[in-house]
């Protein structure tokens, strides 16, 4: 939250506090975004993938040794 503050190019040293706070609060949105939306959607696609293999591989059937 302490970047939010500095990102208004307000006062001396602004011109180099601005961009690095802008460059904070999107790096944390997008790792946000990364974490609670992308990456348990993987997941699931990954889970739904598995489970069509599974149906795809038939059942070996062992042959009893002689």
């Amino acid at each position: 939250m302490a970047a939010v503050s500095s990102s208004p190019a307000l006062g001396p040293g602004a011109e180099i506090r601005a961009p690095t706070a802008a460059v904070l609060i999107g790096g944390l949105l997008v790792s946000a975004a990364l974490g609670l939306v992308v990456m348990p959607a993987f997941y699931v696609f990954a889970d739904d993938a598995k489970a069509r293999l599974v149906r795809l591989d038939p059942p070996r059937v062992r042959r009893a040794r002689p």
